[in-house]
């Protein structure tokens, strides 16, 4: 699997997992990025937190978004038979974002609420699929709210348990996610970080940091 390099990433908050609140994209990790300005928008978190970096060399990321078909399959085949996910019908309603021109979709249990959003959305399909939903094992894992358990499905549930994945298995400090950068769209690349203790990390007011600065002096390449 592909790997992205960093020689520093920001994360905007506290540094204390504990004061994390549950139900967080990002699992039970520190949730980093390039963009702190950017990403503190985005989850309303403010501007002051931390510069990470490691105490030599650069962090070596699982670059999620350059996943082949087979790796996610792997992925996906090792979290069944974890019991992180299952997999579950779903009736799939696919429609292009206005915002972002770009396809979505959304899953339901009920035929007849996956109808109604059909007919309220422009250029809307309906299927039925077999999608991925977390498990109360990922629930757990990843510090989930367990009363949210069944809307975590589709790429949500796999990210979550690719994260799960990448850190027992894999040697990579964390995972990362190529977004574009559109904070209008919420939108922004982003990682999740293990062992966060491990490394330094240096307290920083972002507040000059417009939406598009990017941390300065990074090492960044991936893997050929």
């Amino acid at each position: 699997m592909k790997a992205t390099y960093f020689d520093a990433v920001a994360h905007v908050g506290e540094m204390d997992l504990n004061q994390k609140n549950s139900g967080s994209y990002h699992g039970a990790r520190l949730a980093v990025a390039r963009h702190p300005a950017a990403w503190g928008r985005i989850a309303k978190i403010g501007t002051t937190g931390f510069v990470l970096r490691r105490h030599a060399g650069a962090f070596r990321f699982l670059d999620c978004r350059s996943m082949s078909d087979d790796e996610q399959t792997e992925v996906t085949n090792w979290a069944v038979t974890c019991g992180y996910l299952a997999k579950t019908p779903r009736f799939k309603v696919s429609y292009t974002d206005p915002e972002t021109n770009e396809r979505q979709y959304l899953l339901y249990t009920s035929a007849d609420e996956a109808e109604d959003q059909q007919e309220e959305l422009d250029d809307a399909s309906l299927n039925f699929v077999e999608t991925l939903v977390a498990t109360n094992n990922l629930i757990a894992a990843t510090d989930q709210i367990a009363s949210q358990r069944d809307k975590i499905t589709g790429g949500l549930a796999f990210d979550l348990a690719l994260t799960c994945y990448a850190e027992q298995l894999l040697d990579f400090d964390g995972v990362w996610w190529s977004d574009k950068l559109n904070p209008l769209a919420y939108s922004a690349p982003f990682g999740t970080l293990f062992r966060p203790n491990e490394f330094v990390a240096v307290g920083y007011d972002f507040s000059d940091f417009t939406d598009t600065d990017e941390l300065e002096d990074a090492m960044v390449y991936a893997d050929e």
